[in-house]
Formats: structure tokens, sequence, C-alpha cells
């Protein structure tokens, strides 16, 4: 792709910013949105191996994914247009550091278990990245980590003995990667491994002795803890790892409580978490997508939608945009003065701008940077597309019912979404409920959490709502 050459009638081509497993990546800037997207350009004649990453990211919802927005193609390449994550490669980080602290390699080696496990536990087939290293993995200005190029990403089915060709980065990649077996979740706790000790240490398995070496010197005890994790990932017989990222997860999470290094109640780490909107909402330039989904239907995610919309509004920009089939945002466009009448599924009332029945993609592609809030009602979260989009939100809350009888729904989510997130990464919000009700859950609820006051109209919020909002964000 030549730079500053427009592309299918809308991409101008900025710059190459690498090469992915599956080929050249470039920055680009739709000519009429101004909004910019990453296109990686892969050659026809590629291993069909290599040209997974469409099949496998078009369905894939994840906050720290990035979400395949178009696909053209000429006689020569395939172009994936998809959305563009500034960040900073931990290599980088690493190499512009003499030392990173040990509280923050376990804060991201949990956050990438996060979204390992998400990959993990897809239906009907696992995704086995294949590909992690330090490159891959970007660090957000807000702290958050994102995984990018997919490119040998497979699924994995149980009638398969072996890969289908060897494929891996050097010094990263498992053994099995190398054509001696059929690689599975733990070939990617293998290479997590060996990005823990490259953070450690600045090192990886790509010169001799071809293993982590034992004889390193660290500075306290935590440090050493990490060491010895990331040996145990990185054994060579698969059995002998950590037999899944929820285990291994469990063990960081326990250094980290046993060291007294609890980051996820720390104040620094709360601007950066992706649970938190503290830094969120102060970064101007940041286009904040918020989700609201409920444990079950009726406990009121379209009224809180609405309540959040009319805080949003008064500062910025606002869309509140419904994904699932209600029908409440119709009835409410039917009655309002500016109503089209032509079939366009949108109208504005009091400064928000408000969608249903649309493709969320078209919108994203069309509409998204138009605001700089965008709110989801998603409605129930058993709806697996809802729940998909929830967890791509920067914000993420979670609507239970406000009746302490009603409990057992709220548990039941708690336990059913482990499989998406072992973070939870997301704030809970319980119309109308008692503060000590609230407080009754903390035991096992972590995340923070809020009753919402009356507020009999949505459109019109009063002083002590606006107040709880405000709580609940920071």
């Amino acid at each position: 792709m030549e730079i500053g050459k427009i592309y299918f009638e809308k991409y101008r081509i900025i710059e190459k910013i690498g090469n992915g497993g599956s080929g050249s990546v470039f920055l680009a800037e739709n000519i009429k949105l101004l909004n910019r997207w990453a296109i990686k350009m892969v050659s026809k004649t590629s291993n069909s191996q290599l040209l997974a990453e469409p099949h496998l990211l078009k369905d894939l919802r994840h906050p720290a994914i990035p979400q395949i927005i178009d696909i053209e193609e000429d006689n020569e390449y395939i172009y994936i247009i998809e959305e563009y994550i500034e960040g900073l490669q931990l290599k980088m980080v690493k190499l512009q550091s003499s030392k990173i602290e040990a509280d923050m390699i376990i804060k991201w080696a949990i956050d990438i278990c996060s979204i390992l496990q998400f990959l993990h536990s897809r239906k009907p087939n696992p995704i086995i990245y294949r590909d992690l290293k330090p490159e891959n993995i970007l660090l957000t200005q807000s702290g958050e980590i994102r995984l990018v190029d997919f490119g040998i990403a497979r699924e994995y089915k149980d009638e398969s003995e072996n890969d289908t060709l060897p494929i891996g980065t050097r010094g990263y990649a498992a053994p099995e990667q190398y054509g001696i077996g059929q690689t599975d979740e733990r070939t990617d706790i293998f290479s997590l491994g060996i990005v823990i000790y490259f953070l450690l240490t600045g090192k990886n398995l790509s010169t001799p002795p071809y293993k982590i070496q034992e004889n390193q010197q660290f500075n306290d005890r935590v440090e050493q803890e990490l060491f010895m994790v990331a040996k145990k990932c990185s054994e060579v017989f698969p059995n002998n790892r950590f037999q899944s990222v929820n285990e291994l997860s469990e063990v960081l999470m326990k250094i980290e409580k046993d060291f007294g290094m609890d980051i996820r109640d720390n104040k620094e780490f709360k601007k950066a978490s992706i649970g938190q909107s503290d830094s969120l909402l102060k970064e101007k330039h940041n286009r904040i997508t918020i989700g609201i989904i409920g444990v079950d239907n009726g406990v009121g995610v379209t009224h809180l939608s609405i309540l959040l919309a009319g805080f949003f509004s008064k500062k910025n920009k606002t869309a509140l945009v419904e994904l699932n089939k209600s029908g409440h945002f119709e009835a409410i466009g039917e009655i309002t003065d500016n109503y089209n009448k032509r079939g366009e599924k949108k109208f504005v009332y009091d400064k928000v701008s408000y969608y249903w029945g649309i493709d969320y993609t078209y919108f994203v592609r069309s509409f998204r940077e138009n605001y700089q809030y965008i709110i989801l009602d998603l409605g129930n979260y058993k709806s697996s597309q809802a729940m998909e989009e929830f967890l791509r939100s920067d914000i993420r809350i979670v609507v239970a019912h406000g009746m302490d009888w009603k409990l057992k729904e709220v548990k039941s989510f708690y336990q059913e979404t482990e499989k998406y997130d072992c973070q939870r990464n997301w704030i809970y919000a319980f119309p109308f409920m008692d503060k000590k009700t609230v407080a009754k859950m903390k035991p096992w609820l972590k995340n923070p959490k809020a009753a919402i006051p009356y507020n009999m109209n949505p459109f019109q919020l009063n002083q002590e709502t606006k107040k709880t909002i405000q709580l609940l964000l920071e």
C-alpha cells in the first residue's frame, strides 16, 4: 500500500506501522469521518492458516481485542480493516526501563490471563493464540493491556493430533509449536511465562541455553516468586505447566495478596484499570463506551441507561444505542417532537442521540466518532451478543434487582460470567436497594457497587441521583 494513496474510496494510508504474523500493517484515516483504522494487508498466496484472522476475530467481542470493521480484497491481497489501538509494545516498555516493578508485572500478567481465558473458553472450539510475545501486547496511555495480531491463532479441536505446520516466534514459542504435537491452552501459558521472564530480566529463550536460567539474582522475594511462576509456565512438557490460565491467574493473585500488593485497590491502579472510569472521564480525546447489562429482564437497564445519557450529555455529545429487542426507544421516539417518521431509527431528545434496530458494527463505522460518550442498552446478559459488546465496553455496569430476596440472580451472574473475565472488571448498580443490603454483599462481590436512588423520570435527574452516578464512576 502506498503512503498518501486512498484505497476503496475511503481510506487514506498514513504510514506503515508494522509487520504482523500474517502481513504488513498500515495506519489509515477514513477521509469522510477522519477516524483512524489499522489495515492489515495479507497476500492471497499465503498459507491458508495465515488467513485465519478474519474468521477468528469477526465474532469476538472483548475490550482488549481489536474488532474487525471491514474486509476488502483485490486480485493479490486481502485487506483487513480493524480497530486501531494506540499503545506502546511491552517490549518497548521493557527496553525503555531499567526495571519494571513486580506489582506492575503481576497486574499485566493477570490482565493477559483474563484475555486468554476469554479465548480459551470460546465455544464450540477454544481459540489458541500461539504468538504471545511482548511485541503483540500493547499498553495504552490509560494503563490497559491490549492483545493484537491474531495472524497465527487457531481453533483447538480434539480430533487433531498435530498442528498443520510449525509456527510461532523464536524465544517465545512452546516446544509443541515446532511440529511435535498439537497446541492447546498450555501453549499460550508457556509463552506467557516467557513474557513474565522477559519483563523481569530482559531475556527470552532465543539464545543458549534456550531455557530459563536458574542463576538469576533478584532484589526481593516477590520477584523470586514471579520467576518460579515463569519457570513452571515454561516447562518443556505441557503436563508439567499450569493446566489453565485460571489456575495461573489464581497463583498470581495469591502472590499479590500474600505480599500485600493488592494493586486492584491501589488508587493509581484504579485510574488505569478497564473497570474504573476516573481517568477515562478526564481524557478529552477518548471516546468512551459504557455498556449496561442486566442480570435478568426488567431490572432497570433502560432506566439507568437514560439516566447516564442525561448525565453525560451535559458535558459532551452522547449517543444511547439500544442493542436489544425491547422496543423501548422506538416507543419513546414516537412521542417526541423530532421523531423521524420516514423510517430512520434515530431521534434526538434533550441533547442525547437515541439509536435502535441498528447493526452495531455499522454504527461504529459510521457514527461512533461523532460522540464522546456511547452508552449501550444491552438488556439481559444471557444474550451472547449483548455479553460480547458488554465485554468490549470501556466502562461496564451490571444492573441487578433491588430486592434482597432476588440476590440469587446476582450470584448466578457472578458465577456464570467468570468464564468471560475472571477479574470481573465491572460495576454493580442496584436500583432502590438500601445501603445495608448492599453492604451484605461485600464478602462475595469484590467490585464497586451502589444503590441507585429513586428517580421516577429518567429524563430529569434529581440531585441525589447525580451524586450517586458520580460516586459510581469514580
